[in-house]
Parts: C-alpha cells; structure tokens; sequence
C-alpha cells in the first residue's frame, strides 16, 4: 500500500534532477562516500557512467530524478524510473552525503519514493541493495518490503 499523502519531514525534493548532469553527478559521487552499497565500486566509475547506467534502467523521465535537500541544499539523490510492462516502479537509486545519514533521512526518502510511486499508478515499487547494507536492508524490512530475488553482481574493471 502506497502512501496517498505527501510525507511530512524536513526533506525537500527538487525534480528534474535528470536534466543538471554536472551537479547531480558530483552530487552522486558524494553520496557513495563511505556508502555500504558495492564500496567495492566506489571511485571505478565517473559520474558520466554512472548516470549513463541510470538512464538505461526503464522509462528514462528526469521529472523521476530529484534533489534532495534539507535546508536548501543538497543532501542526497533519489532516482525513480518505471518498468511499465511489468506495473512496476523502481527506486533506481537514493543516498545521501555522509554527513546526513543517521537522522531518519532515508526513511523520508524511502516514503517520498513509495508516495510517488503511488501517484504513477505502479503496482510494485522494486530496488536493489547490497546485502551487507544491513542498515539499509532493515529500513526496507520496516517499510514493508521483502526479498524477492537475490542475484550476484560481477563488473569487469578497466586497468
């Protein structure tokens, strides 16, 4: 069940981010700082990768990307596309710079992505994460989520 209301919270949410490549990308590299989603990758990719790999899962609509700012500045990324052959949303990616972590922020995230989710008509709201992200791995499990697939991830590294 998708929220019906916006979320309160201290959180802004500015979209759109899809279309300000620079800020958003120096945004996202912030955001894997000391991250426990695939550290392993953390400094492989540059920001033009990574929003190329974004793009590319589902419906790419930069009205889905936003900012999210706390105070009016930025403090995190959400990344939200659709799968409509299969009624699903998915939270491509959300993180926040480390310096705002521990305060609940990624919950008002988590709800802000589900509401939108709600309002696109989706059946399912799916993500992926890193299953020695036990921080991240209990606010879904909070929030209402299950496993649904587990799958191993293998990149081939330029050297």
């Amino acid at each position: 069940m998708f929220p019906t209301e916006q979320p309160s919270g201290q959180l802004k949410f500015q979209p759109d981010a899809g279309t300000d490549s620079l800020r958003l990308g120096e945004l996202l590299l912030r955001t894997y700082e000391e991250s426990q989603d695939c550290p392993q990758l953390n400094g492989v990719r540059n920001s033009i990768d990574v929003l190329e790999g974004y793009r590319e899962q589902g419906v790419f609509a930069p009205e889905r990307w936003f900012f999210v700012q706390r105070e009016d500045h930025d403090v995190g990324a959400l990344i939200l596309t659709d799968h409509p052959e299969g009624g699903n949303w998915e939270l491509v990616y959300m993180g926040l710079v480390p310096e705002a972590r521990g305060n609940g922020l990624g919950r008002q995230i988590l709800d802000f992505a589900m509401w939108q989710a709600g309002l696109g008509g989706a059946e399912r709201l799916v993500l992926a994460v890193d299953e020695a992200n036990q921080y991240a791995r209990e606010m879904y499990e909070r929030a209402g989520f299950v496993a649904w697939d587990y799958r191993t991830v293998y990149a081939r590294l330029r050297t």
